[in-house]
């Protein structure tokens, strides 16, 4: 009972039927070590080995690749610690930092294109109202002067007509 559960229970259960046992078990998740497989595997390979013995090839054979396993157990967790420190972790703090960074930078990109196209779209619009005014304001100063050559004619009909009223005689 090494690791909470029997060796070999943990030998013939397949791994279905482990996480099923170790998710409804909660006390047996606490007393399993965090091992890789390769070394639980050299691990029962040197449990068998001391079994059969040192006197028969096969227990030495056994003997060896648990010793094997073991190495590779390590290599691998070194691999992994690597993996996790070179690559992971640079992974994670990229993702976290600069990937939140490069989102903002083109976010702002695309505000920043679509202000600008808000802002053509505007300076044609302004430039729109600026012609209707300048040609209101002809229009308005036509107008005016239009006026003015209407008002001056009356005025120049108003005063032939004074003169002409003030030539007539006064009595009948």
């Amino acid at each position: 009972m090494k690791f909470g559960i029997p060796y070999w229970l943990a030998l013939y259960i397949n791994g279905d039927k482990l996480e099923k046992l170790l998710s409804d078990h909660k006390s047996f998740q606490l007393n399993l070590p965090m091992k890789y497989p390769t070394e639980c595997l050299g691990d029962v390979l040197l449990s068998a080995s001391v079994d059969i013995g040192k006197k028969y090839a096969y227990g030495q054979a056994l003997k060896k690749f648990g010793e094997y396993h073991r190495t590779l157990a390590v290599i691998e967790n070194e691999r992994n610690q690597t993996v996790e420190r070179r690559f992971l972790l640079i992974l994670f703090h990229f993702m976290q930092c600069d990937w939140v960074g490069l989102q903002v930078t083109e976010n702002l990109e695309k505000l920043r294109v679509e202000f600008e196209s808000q802002l053509t779209e505007t300076r044609k619009k302004l430039e729109g109202i600026k012609m209707v005014h300048q040609t209101l304001l002809a229009a308005l100063k036509e107008f005016v002067e239009a006026e003015c050559r209407y008002f001056e004619a009356c005025l120049t009909q108003a005063q032939a007509a004074a003169d002409f009223i003030g030539q007539l005689p006064d009595g009948p």
